[in-house]
């Protein structure tokens, strides 16, 4: 917050920003955090989000091609790897410019927010999908 307050709009750190590095601990984020705790003074590289949506995803046409995984109190599904056959893949070929990859967030699902177990039911049990997906901007 005292950061926030000294430095101009486009400079302050917001919600849903991606911290990629705490004084140069690139690791995970446990390892992340023990460098905020360590004391001292933090220097952040910190990254604005990037949103985009995947729509005309029809699950009668064949399997998503996600594996994911998530966290009960977290607010997105965490894409640990996408297969090379399934409609993600179909997908991504036909828009080289905005690839869904391994490491992004699903945040949304045919327009519902929600903790990440939903998410992760709705995409189960939904036949036609609009996935909503976040990433770190790139530099």
């Amino acid at each position: 917050a005292d950061y926030n307050q000294g430095v101009p709009e486009d400079l302050r750190v917001r919600e849903g920003d991606y911290i990629m590095s705490v004084n140069s601990e690139t690791g995970d984020a446990r390892a992340k955090l023990a460098a905020m705790h360590a004391g001292g003074t933090c220097v952040l590289e910190i990254r604005r989000p990037h949103s985009f949506e995947v729509s005309g995803l029809d699950k009668s046409q064949g399997r998503l091609g996600l594996d994911l995984t998530f966290h009960g109190k977290s607010t997105a599904a965490y894409i640990k790897k996408v297969f090379v056959d399934g409609l993600i893949q179909e997908y991504n070929q036909a828009h080289p410019e905005r690839q869904v990859r391994s490491g992004d967030l699903i945040v949304a699902v045919n327009g519902q927010r929600g903790v990440s177990r939903d998410l992760v039911q709705m995409i189960g049990s939904s036949q036609k999908l609009e996935l909503t997906i976040v990433r770190p901007q790139d530099r």
